[in-house]
């Protein structure tokens, strides 16, 4: 199943880690402003149907393009962490995810697909 690409305007964010954040008020300022933004992702997702939680007994890929106004300011994977980490508490069941970053266009957005798909399995001799 694939569900509706959904948009998420810019300005884009990549991924903000919580720790020790009671000692510095400009990475607690930074983190509210990250969790805002988890909330509007969780909503434009719920607008496109994707699931609140996996099922553990799917595999899914989630697909991301990054439109930069200018040049890339956040890596692609912590773009894509950033999203995983506002879709889903358990994220464990997406077992592919890739990334396009694209720069120059005038505008910030990053548009999301998100599809179940089939799981690779190992063979004998695969490491």
């Amino acid at each position: 199943m694939i569900y509706p690409t959904f948009e998420i305007p810019g300005p884009v964010r990549g991924f903000v880690h919580g720790g020790f954040l009671k000692f510095n008020r400009e990475k607690a300022k930074r983190y509210r402003e990250y969790d805002a933004w988890r909330e509007k992702v969780r909503l434009l997702a719920n607008c496109s149907q994707v699931p609140g939680e996996l099922d553990p007994d799917e595999a899914w890929e989630v697909v991301i393009s990054i439109k930069w106004n200018k040049r890339a300011r956040i890596d692609g994977d912590g773009v894509m962490k950033g999203i995983l980490d506002a879709l889903w508490d358990r994220d464990r069941r997406v077992l592919f995810g890739r990334y396009a970053s694209i720069e120059h266009t005038g505008e910030e957005c990053v548009q999301v697909k998100v599809q179940k798909v089939e799981p690779l399995m190992a063979r004998k001799g695969d490491c």
